[in-house]
């Protein structure tokens, strides 16, 4: 083919991805069209250039900064080598299963009754050995598994993108994720591959090209919830060129979907079991009811237990007295050691020890005039250290919804679901310290001093600081941001500020990062007694002690649901299963069935259990040997149907006590 025919048959490949794009991506066309228009007028100096190499018949991509081939003029062979690297193997995988619990589920030492972490671990553990007694093989470390099929892929990077209608047409995936972190590089693979066939025959297609942090996880959101019964094994191929921060982006969204972190055993029995015990005993707040200023002041401090407190004791000391204070639980013992006095204390943490431990410096006068904001699912004995007859003392559900229209308050940790309550509760000005989701950036401890889960860890990952160009953090931090973003996205109000003041903190979108020594704060010393009596007083107007009659047949309703739940999980185990694919197209039906209906806990419950059990048993049986094979598909089935039952029966057990 001529020089020309080559270059008519580009141009007329752009032109259609451009048609394309436009019509299925308007703003990823907006931005490619405003970057074309700046390189034909040369507003924006042209960095990257197609080059054809005639000896390999296909291009490079020349740098003209660096007067470099990106690909040292050898296309052909980089094209050939990620195809072939690209096979049906568990290699170049983001795994969304905890492969090593399932070779390896061993019960933990219980020296503790009461540690009920401990205890739900050993449920699970006992729950996997039930599944790993039938298929004893390794999966953690079998290395020549071939997969049947592949359902979701990700193009982590594209270059000019020679290699990528090559790798679609050979792994035939159905729904794809593209990322590139330079736009006017992606701009130069509208000429090579043709992205009008990610909409072929049901495919479907997200493209996150040089996003910021918030569209990339939106986007990524999307992609992971197309097919989501499919988020199996997310096969990828990278170009290696520039894309280290989406490894951390995705793997830290992968670790936030972790079924491990909460799982179905902990649903059922802290959830579940805990709200059912607690609903009727201690004041429970309805979010849907709040309609102003809840804490009736325009200044509040939110105190968490990053290094950056340890740092600002003094400041906060001289001002206490012109904010409401809000402090998470673990800060508790270092505000009281430096007599600093908190109004209002949170926590969502339903283990006994930890949050025993967290609140037992205090003495019970100064815990008496504390607002207490606890989740729950809060151990009964913390509750006792309280006094049942605590006034100030006002529960909230988390991950659960049974108050009716109350809104869902989750989070993986008690800072981000006190971020979403001060949002919630519509204060106007919200001034965070300790609040880093960064480690110390000399010692890498984790917390300051005082806290009994400080630690100094070594998986270290730089992100953009709220007070320096970069900081250090740890990838459980670091998923967390994505957190605090979507709560920002979700709750913040126009009128709202955030002003973050912790110096080596993480930052966060669409809040102002302010230097805590050049703050002018010239307000007037706050009445905290006749502050408090104003906000219990509208914490009263809408918290409620029980389920009302209605909210009490939306429970009964939720009860039929499981029992012809139930029922159809019996037919399931009844009748035989012939290959793998009938096996998951009959579970996947479960899944939507329940994602389907109003009741917001058992969808919690059975998108942890699906994502743990079923998720196990899907990549055993995705494989090119054992996709068929009858006997062992049943014994599987059988286990999973009546494991299934068990768990749901116990749930609604626990729900029953709510109507009765």
């Amino acid at each position: 083919m001529g020089r020309g025919n080559i270059h008519q048959e580009i141009l007329d490949r752009y032109l259609k991805n451009l048609g394309f794009l436009k019509s299925y991506d308007l703003d990823l066309f907006n931005r490619l069209e405003m970057i074309s228009e700046a390189l034909r007028t040369k507003k924006l100096p042209q960095r990257y250039d197609l080059s054809y190499i005639e000896e390999n018949s296909t291009f490079d991509i020349y740098d003209n900064i660096t007067k470099t081939y990106i690909l040292n003029r050898k296309p052909s062979l980089w094209q050939k080598y990620m195809v072939e690297n690209t096979s049906f193997d568990t290699n170049n995988l983001f795994a969304t299963m905890n492969f090593h619990m399932f070779d390896s589920p061993e019960r933990v030492q219980l020296d503790d009754p009461l540690d009920e972490l401990k205890i739900n671990k050993n449920l699970i553990a006992d729950d996997i050995s039930r599944y790993t007694s039938i298929f004893k093989e390794s999966i953690y470390k079998n290395n020549d598994k071939k997969i049947k099929e592949f359902d979701k892929f990700l193009f982590v990077g594209t270059l000019h993108g020679i290699h990528i209608n090559d790798i679609v047409n050979k792994i035939g995936a159905k729904n794809y994720f593209i990322c590139e972190e330079n736009l006017e590089i992606f701009r130069l693979s509208l000429f090579l591959c043709d992205y009008t066939e990610f909409i072929n025959n049901g495919r479907t297609v997200v493209f996150s090209i040089m996003d910021n942090e918030s569209n990339f996880t939106q986007k990524y959101d999307i992609f992971f919830q197309n097919s989501y019964t499919q988020n199996i094994l997310l096969k990828y191929s990278s170009t290696n060129v520039n894309v280290d921060r989406y490894f951390n982006k995705i793997n830290a969204k992968l670790l936030e979907k972790n079924p491990f972190l909460f799982t179905y055993r902990r649903v059922i029995n802290e959830i579940v079991k805990k709200t059912s015990a607690n609903f009727n005993q201690y004041k429970t707040i309805n979010f849907n009811r709040i309609n102003s200023n809840l804490l009736n002041v325009e200044n509040v401090l939110l105190l968490g237990p990053g290094p950056t407190l340890e740092k600002n004791i003094k400041w906060i000391k001289v001002n206490q007295n012109k904010f409401i204070i809000i402090a998470l639980a673990g800060t508790l013992d270092l505000l009281y050691k430096n007599g600093i006095h908190v109004d209002v204390i949170t926590s969502v943490d339903s283990h006994y020890k930890w949050v025993y431990n967290q609140i037992s410096p205090i003495k019970k006068v100064e815990l008496d005039k504390i607002i207490k904001l606890f989740s729950i699912t809060t151990h009964d004995n913390v509750f006792e250290i309280c006094g049942k007859d605590d006034k100030n003392l006002y529960t909230f559900e988390t991950l659960s919804q049974f108050q009716e229209n109350n809104l869902i308050i989750d989070g993986i940790t008690i800072g981000e679901v006190t971020f979403k309550l001060l949002l919630l509760f519509r204060i106007k000005n919200l001034y965070m310290i300790g609040m880093d989701l960064s480690v110390n950036q000399e010692t890498n401890n984790t917390h300051v001093s005082s806290y009994i889960g400080n630690k100094i860890r070594d998986d270290i990952v730089m992100v953009e600081g709220n007070l320096k160009p970069q900081v250090k953090t740890i990838n459980k931090f670091y998923r967390s941001i994505f957190n605090y973003t979507g709560a920002i996205k979700q709750f913040k109000k126009e009128y709202q500020n955030i002003y973050n003041l912790s110096q080596d903190g993480v930052f966060f979108a669409d809040t102002i990062p302010t230097d805590i020594n050049t703050l002018k704060f010239d307000y007037p010393d706050i009445d905290k007694e006749l502050l408090k009596k104003q906000i219990k007083n509208n914490f009263d107007k809408i918290s409620e002690f029980k389920l009302n009659n209605k909210e009490k047949e939306l429970i009964n309703q939720e009860i039929v649901f499981v029992d012809e739940f139930i029922l159809y999980i019996n037919k399931i185990q009844k009748n035989k299963i012939k290959d793998y694919y009938q096996l998951k197209e009959k579970t996947d039906k479960t899944f939507y069935n329940v994602m389907a209906t109003d009741h917001t806990t058992i969808k919690v419950f059975y998108e942890k259990f699906y994502a743990t059990i079923s998720r196990y048993i899907f990549f055993i049986f995705n494989d090119q040997k054992l996709y068929n094979d009858k006997k062992l598909l049943n014994e599987f089935k059988d286990l999973w149907a009546k494991h299934l039952t068990e768990l749901l029966k116990e749930y609604k057990n626990s729900i029953e006590t709510l109507v009765n």
